[in-house]
């Protein structure tokens, strides 16, 4: 994935978590970067990054990444 492709994921992610988008939202852009290429590890990664960044979010952003890994309800679950 290019650098500026990372960044833009960051950005609306921190967006996300910072303006408490509604999930069901939040997890439609997870759902747009895997529809473009993102891989599960690739997107945990990230997402891991965030959380370690902006400490404030880390719980959104945690949710965030249980509906990568699959640990949340089949209906949210980004990867099969």
């Amino acid at each position: 994935m290019s650098a500026l492709e990372i960044r833009s994921f960051r950005e609306k992610i921190l967006n996300a978590a910072t303006s408490n988008l509604e999930f069901a939202a939040a997890i439609k852009i997870l759902d747009d970067y895997k529809n473009n290429g993102w891989t599960k590890d690739l997107m945990y990664a990230e997402l891991m990054r965030i959380s370690e960044s902006f400490p404030s979010h880390e719980d959104y952003i945690y949710d965030l990444m249980d509906c990568v890994v699959g640990f949340c309800s089949p209906h949210m679950k980004i990867f099969d």
